[in-house]
Formats: structure tokens, sequence, C-alpha cells
């Protein structure tokens, strides 16, 4: 073997065996058991209401958010219910994430409301939603929510 070959291979697996010895295990954390979702519709008013409560290590992006998928609600046309106007969802505010820079996120407890028309028999509401921790972040996921 010219030695121009073997140095190139002990080096790698120098490299190698380094590498594996100070590799951290991946965190993995199951988001989906660290929030929670509240919902009611008042026919009188016809106002539909979900309430998001988030651990205090989570926030959620806010409307305008680019880095990762914003909180919105969207009625399914089924069985006649429509949203009536736009749906009413918080602000947010801008967060520091470290070296990944600033966001617009809802932190802590925050309600999204729809003024709605009601259809005949049951509806459906989808809560697009994604959380994150100052460090990982959920996949964007789709709550069905019965009307």
């Amino acid at each position: 073997m010219p030695k121009t070959l073997i140095s190139l291979v002990a080096t790698l697996l120098i490299c190698v065996a380094f590498s594996c010895k100070t590799r951290q295990p991946t965190e993995q954390t199951d988001f989906g058991n660290l929030y929670k979702i509240a919902s009611s519709f008042d026919k009188n008013s016809g106002i539909f209401s979900a309430t998001v409560s988030l651990e205090k290590t989570l926030h959620a992006y806010a409307l305008g958010e680019k880095t990762g998928q914003p909180v919105s609600l969207e009625i399914s046309p089924k069985n006649g219910w429509a949203a009536d106007g736009p749906a009413n969802i918080p602000r947010g505010v801008v967060k520091k994430l470290g070296a990944l820079g600033e966001a617009t996120v809802l932190e802590g407890s925050f309600t999204i409301s729809q003024k709605l028309k009601a259809g005949l028999g049951p509806g459906e509401a989808l809560l697009h939603l994604q959380v994150c921790s100052d460090t990982a972040c959920d996949r964007p996921r789709v709550h069905h929510i019965k009307l």
C-alpha cells in the first residue's frame, strides 16, 4: 500500500474513533405530551374557541413567522360549516433563540377564536400547530376538533 493511502486510512480511523467517543446521545422529546388543547362552541354567539396550554419550556410559532409553521385554524366545509370572517389569533412575542436568531412565538396558554356559520350535523375545525423547545421542534401537526 502506498504511504499516503495508509496515512489517509489511519487518519480516518482516528477521526471515526474520536467522534464515536465524544458523540452525545440525541435528545428525543415526546412533544405531544407537553401541551393540551381544550375547545368550546357557543351556539348563541356562534364563536368557536380553542385554547392551547403549553408547558413553560415550549413555544408555538405566531402569525408572520417564517422559521416554522405558524398557528392557524381552518374550518372543514363538512355538513355546511364555515368560517364567518378571519380567526382571532394572538400576535405573539419576539423571542431570542440563541444561535437560531429570533422568532415570533406564542408561549404559555393562548386562545384562538373563530366566528362560525353553523352547519347541519357535526362539523370539524383543524388546528395547525407546531411546537418547539429552544433546542428542538416537533413536526407540524393538524389537530382535528369536533364541532
